[in-house]
């Protein structure tokens, strides 16, 4: 399984989001009615350099939610469903 599908499928165990979107795939922005939506960007990789046998490496990504009201209770409950 792809980082990219593991992301998603997590993401998609929040009831409330009507929709998830990986970032750079956006090609419109969401209809008024679609809301709250996440929307995940993955940025870069960097190695762990804990060995010279061992190559582990740490993936980062970061989830925006958007809500129209801007109602930022609303978001924070979704940003701790996130965590």
């Amino acid at each position: 399984m792809s980082i990219r599908q593991f992301i998603h499928d997590q993401l998609s165990t929040v009831p409330t989001f009507t929709e998830i979107y990986q970032g750079e795939s956006m090609l419109k922005a969401p209809e008024r009615g679609a809301f709250p939506v996440a929307v995940y960007r993955i940025g870069n990789e960097s190695p762990e350099n804990i060995g010279a046998d061992i190559t582990p490496h740490r993936k980062y990504f970061q989830v925006y939610i958007h809500d129209v009201p801007a109602d930022y209770t609303r978001i924070d409950d979704l940003v701790e469903q996130v965590k």
